[in-house]
């Protein structure tokens, strides 16, 4: 995950760079997926960028999981303020206005971002869907992702 904060640093020399988080996160016991909240809390420490916000997606875990573990994560170690977002449970929702989806779109136009999509992209790609405009907006999308049969 260090390499993400490195390749973000690199994109730009002025600063923390804004980024979006978007994540399932699924941390279970044994140490099974711990991916995503180790990156988060990377990122949370990282002073090549600012969060500024995150939002959960199905994927390793449902969605009520992953929405339960990542609050949970951002309450504990995020910075203060950051607000957790829930959005798509599923490949259909790639076409709803969830509330990940009107937060997003929300921190866009405010200010260019760099997303991080740590799971299934539904919740950029339902952004970018449901507002073109605003794709332009997005600098760049790191894709930190597997598959999965079917």
């Amino acid at each position: 995950m260090r390499l993400i904060a490195l390749a973000l640093a690199a994109i730009s020399s002025f600063g923390a760079i804004p980024v979006w988080i978007d994540t399932d996160p699924s941390v279970a016991p044994g140490g099974h997926e711990i991916d995503d909240g180790v990156a988060l809390l990377q990122a949370f420490n990282s002073p090549e960028i600012a969060v500024r916000g995150v939002s959960i997606v199905f994927g390793n875990a449902d969605l009520p999981t992953a929405d339960r573990i990542g609050r949970e994560i951002v309450s504990r170690f995020g910075p203060r303020g950051i607000r957790v977002y829930t959005g798509a449970a599923g490949p259909a929702d790639i076409a709803k206005e969830t509330e990940a989806v009107k937060a997003l779109a929300a921190a866009l136009r405010v200010e260019p971002l760099v997303v991080l999509a740590l799971g299934p992209a539904t919740n950029v790609a339902a952004v970018v869907r449901l507002h073109p405009e605003l794709a332009g907006r997005i600098r760049e999308v790191v894709a930190v992702a597997g598959r999965r049969p079917g």
